[in-house]
């Protein structure tokens, strides 16, 4: 089941110097279709999944909570960022192998080109118009 939509080349991430951004069930990337890599996927995946977990308000009120409690405590922006409950666990997620149901839930697949692993979203079958 796609529980995620992915949009490229978005303006919004290159805004604010990511090459990422998961607002509800969409993930923007900076980055064009096949140029994303697997770690970064997984990454913003697991935001998803913490959406869908917590609730959106829930997610974006903890994630807003805790990044201003961080900043106050370790005055600066990036170590902030990265301490926050929900960046951790989207760090560990980088971490582990891409599973056919993460490929899943991004309707995505994925194939192999020298060392590399390749991903493109699975092509619409055409239904047939009566």
């Amino acid at each position: 089941m796609i529980i995620a939509k992915c949009k490229y080349r978005h303006w919004l991430p290159r805004l604010i110097g990511y090459a990422g951004i998961t607002l509800g069930r969409t993930i923007y990337f900076a980055g064009e279709e096949g140029t994303i890599s697997s770690k970064l996927y997984k990454h913003e995946l697991q935001h998803v999944r913490d959406i869908r977990a917590d609730g959106l308000i829930k997610f974006y009120w903890l994630y807003l909570f805790w990044f201003a409690r961080l900043l106050c405590k370790l005055r600066n922006w990036g170590k902030a960022y990265r301490a926050i409950p929900y960046e951790k666990r989207a760090q560990k997620a980088e971490q582990r192998t891409m599973q056919p149901e993460d490929l899943e839930a991004l309707g995505l697949y994925g194939y192999r080109h020298g060392l590399k692993l390749v991903l493109r979203h699975t092509p619409k079958k055409k239904g047939k118009k009566k």
